[in-house]
């Protein structure tokens, strides 16, 4: 009984993709969360069917306070922004739909490219995220 238990373990294990979108996701979030950061800067643009400037977004107590355009030095309206666990959330979002994304993270957790949809033909759109600050 001990072996067969023994096998039906490791089979189990065996079937858990470390590299799997979601099993990401979840690595990502657990890092992104040990920070405790709810005050931080960084840097986004999205790149769809239209081009945008890159933002700076300020965010204090998991709140947005700030968006400026890092190119024209422009205030911007904070809808204009996203908070960290509101790309995660967008995320979430793509993999339960089953919509073609790709993802990378950095060491923190944070995804700093997010591919959702299928933007070479105007069907999605590109998220890079970079200058991470913790305030």
């Amino acid at each position: 009984m001990r072996r067969w238990l023994a096998v039906f373990a490791l089979a189990v294990l065996s079937c858990t993709d470390p590299t799997a979108p979601d099993r990401q996701l979840q690595l990502a979030e657990q890092r992104w969360e040990r920070l405790g950061s709810p005050n931080y800067d960084y840097v986004f643009q999205i790149s769809a069917m239209v081009f945008a400037n890159p933002t700076r977004v300020e965010v204090r107590g998991n709140v947005i306070r700030r968006v400026v355009d890092v190119v024209t030095g422009q205030e911007q309206p904070a809808s204009r922004g996203l908070t960290i666990d509101a790309i995660f959330a967008r995320i979430r979002s793509d993999l339960q739909a089953g919509r073609r994304m790709e993802v990378t993270y950095d060491a923190l957790g944070i995804p700093t490219r997010y591919l959702s949809g299928t933007p070479e033909n105007d069907g999605g759109y590109i998220l890079t995220t970079s200058q991470y600050v913790r305030r």
